[in-house]
């Protein structure tokens, strides 16, 4: 399948947006321990499709599968939402937005990722 553009064009703006934020993979955290993980969401799933260590690894996989969806950086003991807060990244505006069903599903476009489409980073 080709690219619609789509992914390419919203990870353009988002990367312009919000700079990348995971480092222990980079090198530039001196911490051994790791601090981030690399979740696969295949596009329409309802569960996580797979966990990785590494960026690399993660499309790796994607690419062997042919799979189409985000690879998305986690900090690691840090739900996405409270990670969002901490950053600024973002600021609950209404009443639904500090419910559990909103925190619990809660994902950022400022979070490191890259959309996969058929397996190849957009």
């Amino acid at each position: 399948m080709a690219s619609s553009g789509f992914f390419r064009g919203f990870r353009e703006a988002t990367d312009m947006l919000y700079p990348c934020r995971c480092t222990s993979s980079r090198g530039s955290n001196i911490n051994t321990e790791p601090t981030e993980i690399w979740v696969f969401h295949g596009a329409g799933a309802r569960f996580v499709g797979g966990v990785f260590g590494n960026r690399e690894a993660g499309l790796s996989w994607a690419a062997k599968q042919a799979l189409t969806g985000v690879l998305t950086c986690y900090p690691l003991n840090e739900g996405a939402y409270d990670w969002a807060l901490r950053s600024g990244a973002f600021t609950p505006k209404r009443p639904e937005h500090r419910e559990a069903h909103f925190i619990g599903g809660f994902t950022s476009a400022s979070m490191d990722h890259v959309h996969v489409e058929d397996g190849i980073p957009q």
